[in-house]
């Protein structure tokens, strides 16, 4: 005889989390990725990911490229500007360039330049950048131009450089370098490109100059 397995009450079924682009550890691929779903990369990529979803990066996987996307989590190593509302960098992680987010949570190494509402150092996190936080929690160490509203440290952390905040937290952590008021460090992207459209017709005009005829 034959019996048909009853389906246990009270007993919630799995979501399935949906992958629709996946790049296995031995695996290399160029160009760009445009999705609404989870992106997984395990391999080599370059490129741009534009992802509505979550891109997950595994310890043998690596990133040239920018990414958007909703949450980013990584174990792996990125090279590109991303912007995202979460990121999580893991203890094997490297990332360098620019990060983006509303949360950052490092346990991973980082350098380059950070934009957020909050970030979170862990023990063995390790940042050199230049940050522009709200609030900013130091288990592990930081080096650069730091500025928040609030910062606080635990007795591991381990600070150097400048500091402009407006509440400091120090619970025990080593703080090496100047502590100013706070103020915003970062310069927009397009007051950027303004002054370098200033300098650069600036130059023009110098060696313009020099050419003419005394």
């Amino acid at each position: 005889m034959f019996f048909k397995n009853k389906k246990q009450d009270n007993v919630p079924e799995a979501t399935p989390v949906r992958v629709s682009s996946f790049l296995t550890r031995s695996s290399k691929f160029e160009g760009n990725i445009t999705t609404n779903d989870n992106v997984e990369i395990g391999g080599e990529f370059i490129g741009n990911i534009d992802c509505k979803k979550e891109v997950i990066l595994s310890e043998f996987g690596s990133i040239l490229g920018d990414i958007k996307a909703e949450k980013v989590s990584s174990n792996g190593k990125i090279a590109g500007k991303v912007v995202c509302s979460s990121f999580e960098g893991d203890q094997k992680s490297f990332t360098k360039d620019k990060i983006e987010a509303k949360n950052i949570s490092m346990t991973g190494i980082f350098e380059g330049v950070i934009e957020c509402e909050k970030l979170s150092i862990k023990e063995s996190g390790n940042i050199k950048a230049t940050v522009q936080s709200k609030s900013i929690d130091i288990s592990g160490k930081i080096e650069g131009d730091i500025a928040c509203e609030t910062l606080s440290t635990t007795m591991h952390a381990n600070v150097k450089g400048k500091l402009f905040v407006n509440k400091l937290l120090n619970n025990g952590g080593t703080i090496d370098g100047f502590i100013g008021k706070y103020q915003e460090i970062l310069i927009d992207e397009k007051e950027i490109i303004k002054e370098d459209s200033k300098i650069s017709k600036n130059v023009k005009t110098v060696k313009e100059k020099e050419l003419l005829p005394s």
